[in-house]
C-alpha cells in the first residue's frame, strides 16, 4: 500500500511542477550588509587630494540576482588621528560617485575629529528614488558596484579612516 502512494506522489511532484516552480521554490532572499574601508594616509609632503575607489561585491555564490534593493547606504569617518601641531583636519569638497551609474553625492565639509563620534550619514535619505535605482540596477546587472571618493583636506598630515556601508536584501535563483 505505501508503493502506490509513493508513486502518485513522485508522479504529482515530478510532472505537475514546471522548472520555473523548482526556481522559484529554490529562492533565497537575503539582507547582507557590505562595507568597505579607505584608508587615507597623507603625509606633510603629499598634496592635500583624495581619489581613492572601492569595490563593493554584493553576490549569494551559486546564484544569480533577480532583485536588489538598497535598505540603507551610509558614509561614515570611522578613524581619525589628530596630530596637535597640525589641529583639527576637515574634509572638503567630498563626492562619491557610483561608477557606471551616473550619480554621484556631495558631502559638506566634516572635521574628521568631530565625525569620529557622529553618527554615520546615511546617503539613502539624499539621493532621490531614480538614483537609488540606478545604484540597485547596475548591482542587478553586475553583482558589483564601484564607488570613487574625490576630496581634499585642508591640512596635512592626515590619517583617517571613512567607511562605506550597504545594507542589501538579496533576492536570488540558481
Amino acid at each position: 500500500m505505501k508503493y502506490p502512494i509513493f508513486i502518485l506522489l513522485f508522479t504529482v511532484f515530478a510532472f505537475g511542477c514546471s522548472e520555473d516552480d523548482v526556481k522559484e521554490a529554490l529562492e533565497q532572499n537575503q539582507t547582507v550588509t557590505v562595507d568597505q574601508r579607505i584608508n587615507i594616509d597623507l603625509s606633510e609632503t603629499d598634496p592635500k587630494e583624495i581619489d581613492e575607489s572601492e569595490t563593493f561585491e554584493a553576490s549569494l555564490l551559486g546564484f544569480t540576482l533577480t532583485n536588489v534593493q538598497i535598505q540603507s547606504l551610509t558614509f561614515d569617518v570611522t578613524g581619525y588621528i589628530g596630530q596637535a601641531a597640525v589641529g583639527d583636519v576637515s574634509l572638503e569638497g567630498a563626492t562619491l560617485e557610483f561608477v557606471g551609474t551616473g550619480v554621484s553625492v556631495d558631502i559638506s565639509k566634516i572635521n574628521l575629529a568631530d565625525a569620529v563620534s557622529a553618527p554615520a550619514i546615511d546617503l539613502t535619505s539624499v539621493l532621490d528614488a531614480a538614483a537609488l535605482t540606478a545604484i540597485q540596477n547596475k548591482i542587478l546587472a553586475e553583482e558589483e558596484i564601484t564607488v570613487n571618493l574625490s576630496a581634499s583636506v585642508d591640512k596635512v598630515p592626515a590619517n583617517f579612516e571613512v567607511t562605506l556601508t550597504f545594507v542589501l536584501n538579496l533576492t536570488a535563483r540558481p
